[in-house]
């Protein structure tokens, strides 16, 4: 019970500031609202039986560093083939944020299970992943968290899901941005800066005012 209060309390004190301060643009908690502009600057390539494509340090990447922030284009709609998310603005239509357990049954994470399906059955075993944050945390949420993520609590990835529109480009699903892994009573996320230095020039916002 003594490990339980004090995973609450830094839960409840992350989501409060969150909601306080996200709307200002100096503080560490700020996130461009909905009606701000994604402006993609360069092509990207979807991967066969892929949706996502990983950004990291303004560069496309294979595989993220997990200790670093990143972020993802994703399209609604599997395909046998690769395809292209062309040049573009984007307006954003929601944001929501959340978190996801990193740690896979087989020691897979979320982002290795996509990037390797080749290798999913040998080395993660059955999928043991589920998000244990979403949205904004309140007590009655917090309270309802599994007791073992509380007394033992898992290393996660906090995000924001910028959902996307674009009559150019409907498959374009939503952009998210993850902040560096952590334990989750400690895990933070994503700062303004972090996301615009995880996407460099590949993409930039246009937060509306």
């Amino acid at each position: 019970m003594l490990k339980i209060i004090p995973a609450i309390a830094s839960l409840l004190l992350v989501a409060g500031c969150s909601s306080m301060e996200i709307d200002n643009p100096g503080s560490d908690y700020y996130r461009p609202p909905p009606g701000s502009l994604v402006h993609l600057n360069q092509a990207l390539t979807v991967p066969a039986q892929q949706t996502r494509v990983f950004i990291q340090h303004g560069k496309v990447v294979n595989g993220v560093d997990l200790y670093a922030p990143h972020c993802n284009f994703e399209v609604r709609t599997l395909k046998p083939t690769p395809r292209q998310i062309e040049p573009g603005t984007f307006a954003v239509t929601r944001v929501q944020p959340g978190g996801e357990q990193v740690v896979m049954q087989g020691g897979c994470s979320q982002d290795e299970l996509e990037q390797n399906p080749a290798e999913a059955g040998s080395k993660c075993g059955a999928p043991g992943f589920h998000p244990v944050l979403s949205g904004s945390l309140t007590g009655r949420q917090v309270a309802g968290l599994p007791w073992h993520v509380l007394s033992d609590p898992p290393v996660i990835t906090r995000f924001y899901h910028f959902y996307l529109a674009s009559k150019a480009q409907p498959d374009v699903l939503r952009l998210t941005c993850h902040a560096a892994q952590d334990d989750a009573p400690r895990a933070q996320l994503p700062t303004f800066g972090e996301m615009q230095e995880a996407l460099g020039g590949v993409a930039t916002f246009e937060p509306a005012h």
